[in-house]
């Protein structure tokens, strides 16, 4: 991971982020069917890049993963998205992604993240010391429930 860098991911990047989206989630093992009905859900449009916070990783001129964060208020952040290509999983660009966005919001004052995770990913945002809060129906199959999870802002 030596000379990752972190930068806001531009408009011409949509595509690829959103390939990254779907390969990511996929990698958790969902089936073909799941996996077409999530598309719609995980394209990243240059509309979401201009009006979010959307974060990239990269190393080796190549784009390794990203992250987005939202404004739901004054004190809560909502980390969107975050995805690492498959082939970059378990190097640390997820951990250092984030880092980033913690330190993001802990610059623009929110007092928590709320974080809708995937079912496999849970491990990993408790690992930074959030909680399960309740949880929500997934979006492309209703009868799934997702974690809702939540992360006081502390130092990094």
């Amino acid at each position: 991971m030596m000379g990752a860098n972190i930068r806001p991911a531009q408009t011409e990047e949509a595509t690829i982020l959103s390939d990254i989206a779907i390969r990511s989630k996929a990698y958790w093992g969902y089936d073909p069917e799941y996996m077409e009905c999530a598309k719609k859900d995980l394209s990243i449009s240059e509309e979401n890049i201009l009006d979010n916070w959307i974060f990239v990783i990269e190393a080796e001129n190549t784009i390794r993963g990203f992250y987005e964060l939202r404004e739901n208020s004054k004190q809560e952040a909502e980390l969107f998205w975050l995805f690492v290509d498959p082939t970059s999983i378990g190097a640390g660009y997820g951990k250092k992604l984030m880092k980033h966005a913690i330190q993001l919001a802990m610059n623009n004052n929110f007092i928590h993240i709320r974080i809708k995770s995937d079912p496999n990913a849970e491990g990993f945002y408790k690992g930074f010391g959030a909680i399960v809060v309740g949880e929500s129906p997934s979006t492309v199959r209703p009868d799934m429930k997702l974690p809702v999870m939540s992360l006081r802002i502390t130092q990094v």
